[in-house]
């Protein structure tokens, strides 16, 4: 059961919310996003052109590799022929740079919420380990593949957008290891991001971009 059909059930009956959206709504006064608008211009991002890839998370062990978001990100910018940005707070830059350095355009630091939240409205595709910009995109609808490693799609905690696919390694027994994740992998091998097949998130990526994943 989603997070959002847990809050559901404390006030309606499941009937009842069966009918309710369940994705949230997210707004911005136009001023708030003046100054995004004109670095989309200046980056020549326009609405479906590019990715947003986002490697980033508060816990660690929620993180696949940079090394895995590079080689994803490489590939969807040569033979996808989209954009791709990479999103993130003042304290991603360096990871960022490190995943798109050379081929991607780094926003890390550059956007507040109601700018991060009108970049995702525009993006083709939002590729993310389990943290906030999932919900992000889910707010828009915007095709969504999700990475997750220590967390488990059962907490709740998973897209809502038409079009999503959420990534795992399954049949590992240490699986949760938290709610939220850790700072290190408890049993040191680290299998659940480690062992993610880009490859096969490539092809995934492509079908959510055209529209016919699942």
């Amino acid at each position: 059961m989603h997070e959002v059909e847990k809050l559901f059930s404390l006030l309606y009956s499941k009937e009842e919310y069966s009918n309710i959206q369940k994705r949230p709504e997210l707004y911005w006064k136009e001023e708030s996003v003046f100054r995004i608008r004109e670095l989309m211009k200046e980056n020549r991002l326009e609405s479906g052109n590019y990715v947003l890839l986002a490697p980033s998370s508060v816990w660690e062990t929620k993180r696949m590799p940079a090394s895995k978001f590079r080689v994803l990100g490489e590939r969807i910018f040569k033979e996808t022929g989209k954009k791709v940005v990479l999103i993130g707070s003042k304290a991603d830059l360096d990871l960022c740079e490190e995943v798109g350095s050379g081929y991607a355009i780094n926003f890390a630091g550059k956007t507040n919420l109601p700018e991060l939240s009108f970049l995702v409205s525009k993006a083709a595709l939002v590729i993310s380990n389990d943290s906030s910009p999932i919900h992000f995109a889910s707010a828009f609808n915007i095709p969504t593949l999700a990475v997750f490693g220590a967390t488990v799609p059962d907490f709740g905690y998973t897209p809502l957008a038409d079009l999503s696919f959420i990534s795992e390694i399954h049949g590992l027994t240490c699986r949760p290891c938290g709610i939220h994740g850790g700072r290190t992998c408890p049993e040191g091998h680290f299998r659940c991001m480690k062992e993610q097949d880009t490859n096969k998130m490539f092809e995934v990526a492509v079908q959510l971009e055209q529209g016919n994943v699942k």
